[in-house]
């Protein structure tokens, strides 16, 4: 019975992978196609200037991008969801549970549910971020850091808190880039910070 109680679980967590896999490639080609259609409404209203006609167009492709953006958030919502029962059953089963999974920097490894929590979460709030919700997008990069915590996520934060403005304060955004130097100051992640941080310190 112990047998069958782990396959379940090892299943239930292999599906969860798999599925969070899934989001994470989704997040990419999200994080893509939003910023080019970000640049091509861009270039529809700088080039129409006051043009009445064409100006109508941008705003039925606002409406259209808009709409995108709504349908996105929903299919994330769903797709977070998924994973997260799909967790939860498979913790119920066996909550120690580590699946080996083939990884391309460093061989085999050894993954929890909460490892599979904290990249779902991650890929999330990145779309999150692509639909301009960003105050799911900060709960998400935390949700995520807390489950494994990750320079990725906190970056991740960070850049969110640059596209909100930080409440209208310039310090709560460099002490967002800080702490991603604090995690690993000469990672490539860590540098990128740090510039990010030198440049709004210079205005």
């Amino acid at each position: 019975m112990e047998k069958s109680y782990k396959e379940d679980a090892r299943y239930y967590l292999t599906l969860a992978s798999s599925i969070s896999e899934d989001l994470s490639q989704h997040s990419e080609l999200v994080m893509s196609e939003i910023d080019q259609k970000r640049a091509e409404i861009r270039d529809e209203i700088n080039a129409i200037g006051g043009i009445f006609s064409a100006g109508k167009a941008v705003i039925k492709g606002k409406i259209k991008y808009a709409n995108k953006k709504k349908k996105l958030k929903s299919e994330i919502d769903k797709e977070l969801q998924l994973i997260l029962n799909i967790l939860s059953t498979a913790d119920k089963l066996d909550p120690n549970l580590k699946i080996e999974v083939k990884d391309e920097e460093s061989g085999n490894d050894f993954i929890s549910s909460n490892t599979i929590r904290a990249g779902a979460f991650y890929s999330a709030a990145r779309c999150y971020v692509a639909a301009d919700k960003l105050k799911l997008a900060f709960e998400a990069f935390n949700n995520s850091y807390n489950y494994m915590p990750s320079q990725e996520s906190l970056i991740g934060y960070a850049y969110a808190m640059k596209l909100q403005g930080g409440w209208g304060s310039t310090s709560k955004i460099v002490e967002a880039f800080e702490k991603v130097v604090e995690f690993d100051p000469y990672s490539g992640i860590g540098i990128e910070a740090a510039k990010e941080i030198a440049r709004m310190q210079q205005k």
